[in-house]
């Protein structure tokens, strides 16, 4: 029956349009991604990032959603690891985040995810790391009160050497809350769409998320000064203005590129840059 049908003039039409408009898709794709090559390459040719010390030159993508994965590995690199041991807060499904490659590589780690469902998916998706103890992973609403209590709870070390946190609107208030771990690498999801200046940061609300407009976390300049009075330096942000990535000051030594200031480390959003993938973000076996 199939076979008749493709044989149908109006049914040959039609798969012959589907035909050319994925061909179309994939050509609009390729296209884009080559223009946003293109501008992260002008923009590390400008005098700012005119030095190897500067984190930009190490983004890479596997299981981040943006250059972040070649960013954390390069800051490791050069300052080092102690009990390689992850926690991250937003972690969703496990293939698309900020530690998955690391537990890939072996570290331990707990992923804390407010979506139940995503959190089965990640199960389900890292299997091997669970079963085995290396992973946990915690379905729970993180507010400023309860994450350092969820870190205890899952005996994490106190200076472990990285914690992410997206939050999405509560972000700066659980940072700024946080007094008992002092992890070694923090990255932190700052609102790239407030320019240099800006102070701006939106009020507490522990129940409430992301409301889907521009109203969620705080500037960068918000993160750098807390930042500051927590002893950490603002060392980079990625490309698309999306995340910061704090060192603890004992650790900075040379190894960064200074001044480790906002106003010189910003980067505005640029939606235009995330980067899809050319495959599919599959579990690791």
């Amino acid at each position: 029956m199939k076979e008749i049908i493709k044989n149908l003039p109006l049914a040959k039409q039609v798969l012959e349009i589907k035909k050319e408009l994925a061909m179309m898709r994939h050509q609009a794709d390729r296209q884009t991604r080559v223009l946003q090559e293109l501008f992260v390459q002008q923009l590390k040719n400008t005098p700012k990032y005119n030095n190897s010390k500067h984190l930009i030159h190490y983004e890479s993508q596997v299981y981040s959603q943006n250059g972040e994965d070649g960013i954390i590995s390069e800051i490791f690199n050069r300052i080092g690891t102690t009990n390689r041991f992850l926690v991250e807060v937003g972690s969703s499904s496990g293939l698309e985040n900020n530690s998955a490659l690391l537990i890939l590589d072996e570290w331990e780690g707990l992923w804390i995810e407010g979506d139940e469902e995503a959190c089965e998916q990640a199960k389900r998706n890292w299997n091997e790391a669970v079963r085995s103890n290396r992973l946990k992973i915690v379905p729970a609403l993180v507010t400023a009160e309860n994450l350092e209590d969820l870190m205890e709870e899952k005996k994490v070390p106190v200076e472990l050497d990285l914690l992410s946190l997206d939050i999405d609107r509560n972000t700066f208030h659980a940072f700024e809350k946080m007094a008992r771990f002092r992890p070694r690498l923090l990255i932190l999801e700052y609102n790239g769409v407030f320019p240099l200046p800006s102070n701006w940061g939106i009020g507490y609300k522990a129940e409430e998320g992301w409301d889907g407009t521009h109203r969620f976390g705080a500037a960068l300049k918000v993160f750098e000064v807390e930042a500051r009075k927590k002893e950490y330096s603002l060392v980079c942000c990625d490309t698309t203005g999306t995340n910061a990535f704090f060192v603890r000051n004992d650790l900075v030594e040379d190894h960064f590129l200074e001044p480790f200031t906002t106003e010189f480390h910003y980067e505005p959003y640029r939606q235009f840059l995330v980067r899809e993938m050319p495959y599919p973000k599959v579990p690791p076996a």
